[in-house]
């Protein structure tokens, strides 16, 4: 088990399990409040409150223990200098207040700052952020909400960004792009290639974390050519009693890790329940582990690729000995990455689906038990996907 210390360096007491963490720096937010006591501008600063981030060294990490990879090291110093120079946000279009709440712990707001901080893209944060807001909003004010999410040009409803509500059987009560036909039960709702969306979105909802992402093919307004369409979708309890799901979903949203590793993490709880009679689901194109270019793989401990829906082909072989197209053995090295951490993050050059040219790839892996055979499980994104 290894831990991030707050607010000062703690490793002196477990330095072995000790990885990084944040310190708190007092001294230019002490002396930021003397000298607003001595100018007299104390109570210029709203609820008294001073905010120093990395930007002014209020906060800094705390130096690596040997145990953090360099490549860990770099990514977390790139995003570091990307929070101080302004291009990285983390609560993208949140109020001081809403701020405030969450470094209150406010229970309403505190269990967005996790679902936020895990994803890359700015714009993948703003969807969740989006959905967790109106979700805060219906939690707080109940049905009497859902004439506001309606509303054409308001806070909830611009454009082709919206909120959707149904209920856990799938029922729909808010569908503002036609709300005049927006009764009904969608739970049978398939995307073009069959996907079952409408039960994808309950089964989210009604999951233990109450959450989810579905990805499937959509056509945009006035285009008569589907594209791929990711939806967040969230499970809400307003003061009826009565459990709802809420989401809102957008088109041509950049891949994310954390997509791929919710997806391997997924996949393995799967074979564990169900061992190679899993398989099947795997390779269904149709279903929850085949999106974007984005599928899982599985091998034995020697190589033998088990499941390969992008390259069937493959299937039965041994790849232990292959080579990327710059000379790297990607399957042992993988299988030695998963072997040695449980999971990891690896990068080798591989062709898209339907392509033959490699380009760089980062696929995810995980070493899991599956009766009685040890196996990893897989799967990745492109670079410029």
């Amino acid at each position: 088990v290894y831990y991030l210390s707050y607010g000062s360096d703690m490793r002196r007491f477990a330095p072995r399990s000790f990885l990084t963490g944040m310190a708190w720096n007092w001294a230019p937010i002490m002396t930021d409040v003397v000298r607003s006591v001595r100018d007299r501008s104390w109570d210029q600063h709203p609820g008294r409150m001073w905010w120093h981030g990395l930007d002014k060294a209020g906060v800094d990490l705390i130096p690596f223990s040997e145990r953090v990879p360099e490549e860990v090291r770099q990514r977390v110093m790139e995003r570091k200098r990307d929070i101080i120079e302004g291009r990285f946000q983390v609560f993208p279009g949140q109020s001081d207040d809403a701020l405030l709440a969450l470094a209150s712990l406010d229970p309403n707001v505190v269990s967005e700052a996790p679902r936020l901080l895990e994803y890359d893209h700015p714009e993948t944060r703003e969807l969740v952020s989006f959905v967790m807001e109106a979700a805060d909003a219906l939690r707080r004010e109940g049905e009497a909400v859902f004439p506001a999410f309606r509303h054409p040009g308001g806070r909830w409803f611009q454009g082709e960004r919206y909120v959707f509500v149904w209920d856990l059987q799938g029922n729909r009560y808010v569908y503002p792009p036609d709300p005049a036909h927006e009764l009904g039960n969608m739970a049978k709702l398939e995307d073009i290639d069959g996907k079952p969306i409408g039960r994808m979105f309950i089964e989210a909802a009604s999951s233990p974390s109450g959450e989810g992402w579905i990805h499937y093919q959509w056509y945009p307004p006035g285009d008569p050519k589907p594209i791929w369409k990711s939806t967040y979708v969230v499970r809400v309890e307003p003061p009826s009693g009565k459990s709802y799901l809420i989401g809102s979903g957008t088109y041509g949203l950049p891949p994310e890790r954390a997509f791929v590793s919710r997806v391997v993490d997924q996949a393995a709880a799967l074979l564990k329940r169900e061992g190679k009679a899993g398989f099947a689901t795997l390779r269904n194109k149709s279903g929850p582990f085949f999106f974007h270019d984005t599928y899982v793989f599985v091998d034995t401990m020697d190589g033998v690729e088990l499941v390969n829906p992008a390259f069937p082909a493959l299937e039965g072989q041994s790849l232990i000995d292959i080579r990327d197209a710059k000379g790297k053995m990607l399957v042992r090295d993988y299988i030695a990455e998963a072997s040695r951490h449980g999971a990891a993050w690896v990068s080798y050059y591989w062709p898209r689906t339907g392509s033959r040219e490699p380009v760089l790839k980062q696929s995810y892996v995980r070493k899991v038990r599956v009766g009685d055979q040890d196996l990893i499980v897989g799967a990745g994104l492109y670079e410029k996907q």
